[in-house]
Formats: C-alpha cells, structure tokens, sequence
C-alpha cells in the first residue's frame, strides 16, 4: 500500500490537534498524538491475530478510528502541496 493515497483534506488546525493535543509544538511527543495512537492500535491488534493484518483489515481499523475522531473518510492521493 502506498500510503500517499490515502491522504484526507482537513483544516490545518485540525490536522494539527490530531498531531499535538491542541498545542502543535509538542508534535510527535503527545501520547494521543495520531501517529502513535494508530500505530499502536495495529501492532495491538497484529498481536491478537498473531500474524500481519491485511490491508483491508487494516483499512478497517484506520477508518473506524477515523470516524470516532471525526476525521473525513475521503481518502485522496497526495497532490504535493
């Protein structure tokens, strides 16, 4: 999967809420920051199945968590702006 298409369009400081908690200078080190959370709710669930997740399993679990966090499920390829 190449990741640059699933990109959504968002307003720059939603983008950076989901990115710093509300404060985008602390970026990556926010424990609930995007990256982090989404990542750890794969490995987790790669533990459960005991395997890799398929792309469609974790599609699953990136669009769900998507919707819980009201981040539009309108996946566009990354224009490069």
């Amino acid at each position: 999967m190449d990741i640059d298409q699933f990109c959504v369009e968002m307003e720059q400081a939603h983008h950076e809420a989901i990115h710093g908690g509300g404060d985008w200078r602390l970026g990556r080190q926010w424990p609930g920051e995007w990256n982090r959370m989404i990542m750890r709710a794969l490995r987790n669930a790669e533990a459960d199945a005991g395997r890799m997740l398929t792309r469609n399993e974790i599609l699953d679990i990136v669009v769900a968590t998507m919707k819980r966090d009201r981040i539009p499920v309108n996946f566009t390829p990354w224009s490069g702006r």
